[in-house]
């Protein structure tokens, strides 16, 4: 009978954990809602920074509530709350933010056909320029979840210099364009 090392069980442990962050983001899915919206072949994802300390989606969704806008008309309007499809804490935890439902705020100023619009997911890790490995790893298992072939970073410096996407399309045979 073979004896395990201390290397097999580290090995098997981190297998577990890994195991059990896919059972938990995939419930996490299909706790979110309906996904008709989503071919799940065809997936693309933007990728923000809360550019701000840790916070939660709720949080998130609070402050965005309370800003505004005017339009060239001389309108004052309000965000209808949180943006992001998804919201990564610094502790790796991944929350539901705006329902796969309705269209992303990161999709309004951007040259996509409409129709294409609802393909996107808007993910936000909380932070401005450094995040952590459990970040990292969970934005990795939620772009597999979703099966995302396409990722594209919100603005020239969004999502900060610590998130290097282009390593990471790499790692996951995926693509990526970066916009200014």
């Amino acid at each position: 009978m073979r004896k395990f090392t201390k290397d097999d069980k580290i090995a098997g442990a981190i297998g577990c954990i890994v195991i059990i962050a896919y059972i938990i983001i995939f419930i996490m899915i299909a706790c979110a809602g309906p996904v008709e919206a989503f071919e799940l072949n065809t997936i693309k994802a933007v990728i923000h920074h809360s550019d701000s300390g840790d916070k939660s989606a709720e949080t998130i969704d609070k402050e965005h509530k309370e800003r505004h806008w005017k339009t060239r008309s001389g309108e004052i309007r309000h965000w209808s709350g949180i943006g992001y499809n998804y919201v990564i804490t610094a502790d790796g935890f991944v929350e539901s933010g705006r329902s796969l439902n309705k269209k992303g705020s990161h999709a309004r100023r951007t040259k996509w056909v409409k129709i294409d619009r609802n393909k996107w997911l808007g993910i936000v890790l909380t932070g401005r320029n450094k995040f952590t490995k459990k970040q990292k790893d969970s934005l990795k298992i939620l772009l597999k979840a979703y099966k995302v072939t396409h990722i594209e970073n919100h603005h020239g410096n969004c999502p900060g210099k610590g998130l290097n996407l282009t390593k990471m399309a790499k790692e996951l045979n995926i693509t990526y364009k970066k916009r200014n």
